[in-house]
């Protein structure tokens, strides 16, 4: 009984610790013009969610760090290879959220 109750607690850690990272994708670069980092994510088709550490100005802010998320994704209308109705993912947006200092 011990040993399958440790064998479990050691699947359930691992498990843990392989999802840990899932909502993250690889980190832009930091510490450059709050503006310029905001404006190239918005070009590239991300939606900014903006954190903020202090106040003022946001021309005179700097960025900390930058989490891309997985896209959002939704399931819309469609058709398979024999035109029956189905559903297919649908990609709605990327979200990248930009943690400043001002």
């Amino acid at each position: 009984m011990r040993q399958s109750l440790i064998a479990i607690a050691a699947v359930v850690a691992m498990i843990g610790v392989s999802l840990g990272g899932a909502g993250t994708a690889a980190a832009a670069p930091s510490g450059g013009n709050a503006n310029d980092v905001i404006n190239e994510l918005k070009a590239n088709g991300y939606r900014v969610i903006i954190t903020r550490s202090g106040g003022g100005d946001l021309s005179k802010c700097t960025v900390t760090s930058v989490e891309k998320q997985s896209p959002v994704t939704d399931v819309g209308a469609g058709r398979d290879a024999q035109n029956y109705p189905t559903t297919v993912p649908v990609t709605s947006r990327k979200i990248a959220v930009v943690a400043l200092r001002c």
